[in-house]
């Protein structure tokens, strides 16, 4: 199962007497880690659109550049 950016936001933990950590270092290092985790997800998404138009194109640059030989 992948873990979500929302998934890391809403983990909750449960607090010891004494020797616990501080709940909000806690709470904003968890948003911070779910905001990058986000911001790459996008970004891996970005990347594999751009892949798949950059595979498509060799395909349309080749049938453009015959075309381009033709008339000369």
């Amino acid at each position: 199962m992948r873990i979500t950016p929302m998934d890391i936001r809403q983990q909750q933990f449960t607090v010891k007497m004494f020797r616990g950590f501080d709940t909000q270092e806690v709470d904003t290092f968890l948003e911070d880690l779910a905001s990058d985790y986000e911001a790459l997800l996008k970004e891996n998404s970005l990347l594999k659109e751009q892949l798949r138009h950059s595979r498509s194109a060799p395909g349309a640059w080749r049938s453009a550049r015959r075309c381009s030989r033709r008339r000369s």
